[in-house]
């Protein structure tokens, strides 16, 4: 999906076009962008087994004896070491969750978040799930969506 853009309105407010939807927001904010979840069961196996086979890569090289002592304490080091700060990288970097957690959205729909870029020393991003008042409510464009 195309990049969503922003600009101005008279009022002070912001305009966000995301997927032919217009997402309006306080002028605190610059840019504003919706997000799908990825299937959990995907995004555990995604996230955890390529560091479950630098474990095993590590264990085998402990139990081979032609291999110098230090290369498998190397290699469990780096895979901890990449494994932690995957996850930290999440806590600390909202851009970075979204990459790895989320699928961009192309319409406005129930169970999408939306990711909001306050400006410059005016607050952090966050994540805010779209909700409804009434689901019976909700139109096919996202009409009804808070």
């Amino acid at each position: 999906p195309p990049p969503p853009s922003s600009s101005s309105s008279s009022k002070g407010a912001l305009t966000s076009r995301v997927g032919g939807v217009a997402l309006g927001h306080p002028s605190a904010i610059t840019l504003m962008s919706l997000h799908v979840p990825r299937n959990y069961l995907l995004l555990t196996i995604s996230q955890h087994l390529p560091f479950c086979g630098l474990y095993l890569v590590a264990l085998y090289l402990r139990l081979r004896k032609d291999v110098p002592h230090f290369v498998p304490l190397v290699a469990m080091f780096l895979s901890v070491t990449m494994h932690v700060l995957l996850q930290l990288l999440q806590q600390w970097f909202m851009d970075f969750k979204c990459t790895v957690r989320y699928n961009a959205a192309s319409k406005v729909a129930l169970g999408v978040v939306v990711h909001a870029r306050p400006r410059k020393n005016a607050g952090k991003p966050e994540l805010c799930p779209l909700q409804a008042d009434d689901e019976d409510d909700v139109a096919e464009d996202g009409d009804g969506l808070y």
